[in-house]
């Protein structure tokens, strides 16, 4: 499932971002890649070394802890560190599937995010491209507005044409493993917080829940 969060970043947060990135010193993309990565990876990456980066995660993963859909739609169990990419003219990442554990903790990456930096007018080509078995979605999201998806399906990055293109990426790993019944945990919660903002109180909305959360203990991560 692929899923569309807008404005996970406030406007003042965004233009933060963007302005010190400007001034910060990228690395080639392709020194954190894989060994099937490295001959597809075309973009710069913020040095892990610089100092306001761990500011800038920390803005990051601070918005995604108190986003409801986020925490809803990927129940998130750990989050990686996010990167920071840049994409000038020419640039590109070629199709391909995220590592499966990463980092020295090793996490599991259920999930994919990217969180768009740059302004739609600022920049051309540089779709996000997520292919499933029916269709290939084609991603150019407002600055602030981020995606959340498989982090094992298909995915690329199109050339940019013009200008260029910022991103935050992380990755999640879901307290529920299993992506079809994370999905009906995230339908069973959407429903269960539309009767209850329907009827307070009510004693379907608090059966729900008592349903909802049983089924998150039997299908939990331990």
């Amino acid at each position: 499932m692929v899923t569309c969060i807008g404005k996970l970043l406030a406007p003042d947060e965004v233009e933060l971002l963007r302005r010190s990135l400007a001034e910060a010193e990228f690395s080639d993309g392709r020194l954190t890649a894989g060994v099937f990565g490295q001959a597809i990876k075309n973009n710069l990456q913020l040095k892990l070394g610089e100092a306001q980066g761990r500011a800038f995660m920390n803005l990051v993963g601070s918005a995604l802890a108190k986003s409801v859909e986020f925490n809803r739609v990927a129940m998130p169990k750990a989050i990686a560190p996010p990167t920071f990419n840049r994409y000038d003219v020419g640039m590109t990442y070629g199709r391909h599937v995220d590592n499966p554990l990463m980092g020295a903790m090793r996490l599991r990456t259920d999930l994919s995010v990217t969180v768009f930096l740059s302004e739609l007018d600022s920049y051309d080509g540089g779709e996000l491209c997520i292919e499933s078995d029916l269709e290939v979605r084609r991603l150019r999201l407002p600055a602030g507005d981020a995606v959340v998806y498989p982090a094992g399906l298909v995915h690329w990055v199109e050339p940019v044409t013009r200008g260029v293109r910022l991103a935050a990426i992380t990755w999640v790993q879901s307290g529920i493993r299993e992506p079809a019944m994370r999905q009906v945990v995230n339908d069973v919660a959407r429903i269960m917080t539309q009767l209850e903002e329907a009827t307070p109180g009510s004693e379907a909305a608090q059966v729900l829940f008592r349903a909802y959360a049983n089924l998150v203990r039997l299908v939990a991560d331990p």
